[in-house]
């Protein structure tokens, strides 16, 4: 492992929101874990700005992507990655099993092994529980948040989680 891990979730072809995390996750030495919806709506009013491929294609940053609802297969050729349906990553001894959350997500899990993380989006709403054995994390919408969430992300490191505003500030923090 090396740098914190970025994670977040339904850009939805939010140009201006995703240079903000490309730049966090590149100033703080990280990699980035995206939950799916990544170009979704990417023709949208909001998607002002360099595209969000063209953005990931150039931001020489390790990233790893899973597909989600919103992902087709137009949007999967302009990408300079795979989009995995779901991936399994061991970071400081922990388990994660990241998915995009419209298949397998809290309330439908997928075999989880005891102490593991399930990092799914989808819901555009952060979220953190613990499962008698398991934990849930959801960064919430980097593109388009719901409820009263702000837009932003979520960063592990040394087995804390931290969520992020846009602004750069943590709004909420848990430890593993």
């Amino acid at each position: 492992m090396s740098g914190p891990l970025f994670i977040a979730g339904d850009i939805h072809g939010n140009a201006a929101n995703a240079a903000l995390l490309l730049t966090a996750c590149r100033e703080a030495g990280g990699r980035l874990l995206l939950l799916g919806d990544l170009l979704g709506h990417h023709r949208t009013a909001f998607s002002k700005g360099q595209p969000v491929e063209e953005q990931l294609a150039e931001c020489q940053l390790s990233v790893l992507a899973v597909r989600g609802n919103c992902d087709t297969a137009f949007d999967e050729m302009l990408l300079p990655f795979e989009l995995h349906d779901r991936l399994t990553l061991v970071e400081d001894g922990h388990t994660f099993l990241a998915t995009h959350g419209h298949i397998f997500g809290e309330a439908c899990p997928p075999r989880l092994p005891e102490g593991a993380v399930l990092l799914t989006g989808h819901t555009h709403i952060p979220a953190w529980r613990e499962h008698g054995g398991w934990y849930y994390a959801n960064p919430g919408s980097l593109g388009q948040p719901k409820g009263t969430s702000p837009a932003g992300y979520l960063v592990y490191a040394a087995g804390r989680f931290r969520w992020y505003d846009l602004a750069g500030q943590v709004w909420m923090e848990k430890e593993l």
